[in-house]
């Protein structure tokens, strides 16, 4: 039966790896500025790729980089 085990962990994984991609898809780009539009940030897909967070000034100069490569 240790057959059933491995193929119930790889069901499990393939489980949790599609709930990641899921989540990731649902939050595919999501811009933000703060109340005094001082800041603007990026949840999700950045251009040319990357997933993660990236927060601008309001001059465009890139404040903070928090993204892993497509």
């Amino acid at each position: 039966m240790s057959g059933s085990t491995d193929f119930t962990e790889t069901v499990r994984g393939l489980e949790a790896r599609v709930a990641r991609l899921e989540g990731r898809l649902q939050a595919r780009r999501q811009d933000y500025r703060d109340g005094n539009g001082v800041l603007r940030v990026r949840v999700g897909q950045q251009d040319g790729g990357a997933w993660g967070v990236r927060v601008w000034s309001n001059a465009g100069a890139l404040v903070i980089d928090d993204t892993t490569p497509a």
